[in-house]
């Protein structure tokens, strides 16, 4: 499985991300977060987009996003 990590484009340091909910799985709450990062993984039916926070329980929580939401904010 081929996983490549994007950086975000921040322009002058201002975080221009939309806030996303995500589940946190070890405390069993959702929450929300400005600050992920992308992860495309190619699989057997195509490519799949992600993004990719830290929890506030400190493990990674992914959340699967479209590809145009992928596009316009990668």
């Amino acid at each position: 499985m081929d996983v490549q990590k994007l950086k975000r484009k921040d322009k002058g340091g201002i975080n221009n991300m939309p806030q996303l909910s995500f589940y946190d799985l070890k405390s069993k709450k959702k929450f929300n977060s400005d600050k992920y990062k992308f992860v495309m993984k190619n699989t057997k039916s195509g490519k799949r987009y992600f993004a990719v926070c830290n929890a506030p329980s400190g493990i990674k929580s992914w959340r699967i996003v479209g590809k145009d939401f992928y596009m316009k904010y990668k």
